[in-house]
């Protein structure tokens, strides 16, 4: 039982004790490592997921947008023929009034007849084309609105 012996035994206890601490850190070190890349990944992925939704939903919008000008356009088109054939018809029924009444009406009274109907129709057809244009807006929010809930599972 040598002092030499034992001393070097004992350092050699503790090199050996220190090296499983160290190798037990290192692990505990490489499963921390492990645990950051995995949430790492799965914030990528979600990023990668919110990314792809963001496309969606502009293009969405963008959808929305092409749609409510096409329906306001069509809707104003029709309101313009309306218009144009109301006032046709408004010019033919002047003038077949005058042609009827010959002198016994002033030209001019059928002439401001006219034009107040004609005013009062264009008042008329500009409310409705604003209504159009309210009711489109509407129904394409209310359609926007409902793609944001979730869908039923």
């Amino acid at each position: 039982d040598n002092p030499d012996e034992k001393l070097l035994l004992l350092n050699r206890s503790q090199t050996i004790e220190t090296i499983q601490e160290v190798e037990e850190r290192i692990s505990t070190i490489q499963h921390l490592i492990e645990q950051e890349n995995e949430r790492i990944a799965h914030l990528d992925a979600k990023q990668t997921q919110a990314a792809e939704l963001n496309i969606k939903w502009t293009a969405l919008e963008n959808h929305l947008a092409s749609r409510r000008l096409e329906v306001t356009r069509k809707a104003q088109e029709h309101i313009e023929q309306l218009r144009t054939e109301i006032r046709q018809h408004l010019r033919l029924t002047a003038a077949d009034i005058q042609q009827e009444m010959g002198n016994q009406v002033d030209p001019q009274i059928i002439d401001d007849a006219e034009l107040s109907t004609r005013n009062t129709l264009d008042t008329l057809l500009d409310s409705e084309q604003e209504r159009t244009a309210r009711m489109v807006h509407s129904t394409l929010s209310k359609d926007l609105d409902d793609s944001d809930s979730p869908e039923p599972s």
